[in-house]
């Protein structure tokens, strides 16, 4: 049995070249994909977890219930874990688990504790085990105490994810989407299980820009989180929110570039060579982040980061260096960044040091555009060298970053096809290990690009990311934000599954992917879970097959160029579309006996026709009469609006589908 994925694969790519070749000669299609086998599996490992003597259900009936701190009554998180808590357990069982607060001094014995509350400090061991665990920011522990249970961690979404966790050992629930989760139903006996868990996100941060997971509720339930930074979040292009240049320009015009042409400000890093000014903006950058980090005190992450577009400053103090470090004018920018943001965080780390000693605050940097190219240490011909071990060395001491100084790292060059290890993603991996050189301390974010911005109906193959996620571990990295189609409602191309794929990585980067893809199908797609799982299994072969051999490798800018008959012929396109017939068929007959359920997995379906039909009417027009083509092109951009894809491409509108306005 362990060779049948395997034999498959080999199946599917032969079908692959066979529909690709028979094509270009204007043949039949060939045979059909032979299909794949879906069978239900659980996806935590059996027998982790026994039951204990106690029940948790009997007989329909409760003896437990839920206690929380009181100085915790109206925290938001506290609130939705209360009530995730209560109301799932309602659905699954049909009883109330009553609910009170420490201040209520309610008599019960059989007890389920979230956080901190007085029975859980009572229990000194608990503390202890929370301490020796160093569960970090977000992770939990669960654990059974005779007759009770308790969940602990450091904040409360640790507990909203310590109670989700619970409830999946306990009756069966997984997230897979906002609309569709699963849950045992008519649960009437149901032992409390002996828990002895502990559980830490690989990630302490982990965000996913797919506009589905943006909603408080979805994100909460797939272990997702925003990367919180000061001033509101407002993590990246910052510079000028907070050196504004109404405020300091007429006073301070050093501290800036003007570029004329297109009216735009960027931050010049050397102060135009004004070592007074430069002492001032580096003050001056300090006093606003430490405004903003006391009026958010539980927030420790804060970026200083530049401008998004053309204006870069080019006066003589910040060009003198261009030519010093490998030739490369970026790494001569990315130096000038490093020595004012040394200023800054110096100046932080006295005032972090006497003033809030309990916080471990830390100043981001974004490595992006012109600040691309860490300066490492070179040789005679000015060429990066690595010590014995194999590592790039700083070029000077002056050009590492101080400990509380992290990188938002750019993966903007990144081939997201391609594996890690793939010739094509080498600049990319040295351009990382460079970052890491001047690094002292390993405080990494992440940010990667999982679509293609020009065209998202494009399709591209971004539901495993497993490998790049397994890397960033490997760096060190604290935080990770893949971005998607975040201004689009939903996205065709396997978008769901990506959200919820993704959301599970982030926090275990060595999750069973097979195992997650298999009981996504089934709760998600339901009656036509093996049509769809059979175009999935074609989806990612044909797309693994473009990426190696015909070099669709996920360059996330190449989307235009994409669009193309010689990556997508009409016998493929056809091919892809024949699974969304065979799923059509697989619910019709729901359309009589459950008429809304057959609606939801019929719109669940047609998204994935999206990408497919799109790519039929914009590369085959000849196909198709006059009349035809514009009452398809219709149908297509009413049924992408159906499916709730309002964008066409980056904060391009859906009604501009086919380049009409």
């Amino acid at each position: 049995m362990k060779n049948n994925k395997f034999v498959k694969a080999i199946c599917i790519l032969f079908t692959v070249v066979f529909l690709f070749s028979t094509v270009a000669c204007k043949k039949g299609l060939g045979s059909s994909t032979p299909e794949s086998s879906i069978e239900s599996s659980e996806i935590k490992n059996e027998n982790v977890i026994g039951d204990s003597k106690y029940w948790l259900v009997k007989d329909g009936k409760t003896d437990y219930a839920i206690i929380y701190p009181e100085t915790q009554e109206s925290n938001e998180n506290m609130i939705l874990a209360v009530s995730e808590l209560q109301g799932l357990v309602l659905e699954a069982t049909g009883v109330t688990l009553p609910a009170y607060s420490d201040a209520d001094k309610k008599s019960v014995n059989k007890i389920i504790s979230l956080g901190k509350t007085e029975q859980a400090t009572n229990h000194s061991t608990l503390l202890n085990d929370l301490k020796k665990a160093d569960v970090k920011s977000e992770g939990y522990i669960i654990k059974t105490v005779n007759d009770s249970v308790y969940f602990l961690g450091n904040s409360t979404i640790s507990i909203v994810y310590a109670v989700y966790e619970f409830l999946e050992y306990q009756f069966g629930f997984e997230c897979y989407a906002r609309d569709e989760y699963a849950l045992e139903h008519n649960v009437k006996d149901k032992a409390l299980k002996a828990f002895d868990l502990i559980d830490i996100p690989d990630f302490e941060s982990r965000s996913l820009s797919n506009w589905d997971t943006l909603s408080t509720r979805m994100r909460t339930r797939v272990y997702g989180t925003e990367f919180n930074t000061a001033d509101n979040n407002f993590f990246v292009h910052n510079s000028l929110e907070l050196i504004p240049p109404d405020e300091y320009f007429e006073e301070h015009p050093d501290w800036f570039y003007y570029y004329a042409p297109y009216n735009q400000y960027q931050i010049c890093y050397t102060a135009h060579g004004n070592v007074e000014e430069l002492e001032l903006l580096a003050q001056t950058i300090f006093e606003e982040m430490k405004v903003r980090l006391i009026a958010q005190p539980d927030i420790d992450w804060i970026s200083f980061c530049h401008e998004d577009y053309v204006a870069w400053c080019d006066c003589e103090a910040c060009t003198k260096d261009y030519k010093l470090y490998d030739q490369i004018k970026y790494t001569a920018s990315y130096a000038n960044a490093i020595r004012l943001v040394n200023k800054v965080a110096k100046k932080m780390k006295e005032w972090n040091q006497t003033e809030c000693p309990d916080r471990e605050i830390v100043i981001f940097l974004w490595e992006y555009d012109q600040i691309t190219y860490a300066p490492v240490k070179l040789d005679e011909n000015k060429k990066p060298i690595k010590d014995e071990n194999g590592n790039y060395m700083p070029y000077s001491e002056d050009l590492v970053l101080e400990d509380n100084v992290g990188i938002y790292w750019c993966g903007s060059y990144v081939r997201g096809m391609m594996t890690t290890d793939n010739s094509k993603n080498q600049a990319v991996i040295d351009k990382l290990n460079r970052t890491k050189a001047i690094m002292t301390n390993p405080i990494m974010f992440f940010w990667l690009y999982c679509t293609y911005f020009s065209d998202y109906l494009m399709p591209y193959n971004n539901v495993n990311r497993q490998a790049w996620y397994q890397l960033a571990k490997e760096y060190g990295v604290r935080g990770i934000f893949d971005q998607a189609q975040f201004d689009n409602e939903t996205s065709p191309d396997f978008g769901i599954l990506h959200s919820y794929i993704t959301s599970k990585l982030m926090w275990n980067v060595n999750e069973d992917v097979d195992t997650l893809v298999n009981n996504f199908f089934i709760n998600y797609y339901k009656d036509a879970a093996k049509p769809m799982r059979d175009m999935y299994e074609f989806y990612t072969t044909y797309l693994d097959y473009l990426a190696n051999e015909k070099g669709y490798d996920g360059d996330v800018g190449a989307g235009v160029a994409m669009k193309n008959t010689k990556y997508w012929p009409w016998g493929v396109l056809e091919k892809f579309l024949s699974y969304i017939d065979k799923a059509y068929e697989a619910i019709a007959p729901l359309k009589n006996s459950d008429y809304d359920l057959y609606y939801k997995l019929y719109v669940r379906i047609k998204r994935e026709s999206l990408s497919f039909r799109y790519l039929q009417l914009s590369l085959y027009p000849q196909r198709y009469n006059i009349n035809e083509i514009s009452e398809l092109k219709a149908t297509l951009r009413s049924d992408c609006i159906e499916c709730g894809m309002t964008q066409r491409s980056e904060n391009n509108s859906i009604n501009n589908l086919f380049g009409e306005v």
